[in-house]
């Protein structure tokens, strides 16, 4: 029997790269939120109430980038930042209650 050699492999939801490294993982969490940002999208054009969207969001996107987080908590901080919940919490907040967030200064 031949055991196949691949570069990554999703096991349980977590990526893992044959260099152990959390990038490929990252990747795919933030195609994923943004995928389910869309559909929120979506659901707001067809008029459903924001406080339903909140709803569909803390379930369905949130959950996202927090699900086992546990594993690959200690990541590098340029992987930590791409994958920043506070960027797809004001994405969805402005998908919600359809106002512009103010441009953050890096003074």
């Amino acid at each position: 029997m031949e055991v196949e050699r691949v570069r990554t492999y999703k096991l349980l939801g977590v990526i893992i790269s044959d260099d152990l490294k959390w990038n490929a993982h990252v990747e795919c969490v933030i195609a994923k939120a943004a995928k389910r940002l869309y559909a929120l999208r979506l659901l707001k054009r067809v008029g459903v109430m924001p406080k339903d969207l909140l709803k569909v969001y803390l379930c369905s996107v949130r959950s996202v980038p927090e699900y086992a987080v546990q594993v690959w908590q200690d990541m590098p901080a340029h992987l930590s930042d791409a994958i920043d919940q506070r960027r797809e919490q004001r994405r969805a907040l402005r998908i919600i209650l359809n106002f512009l967030t103010p441009a953050i200064s890096k003074d």
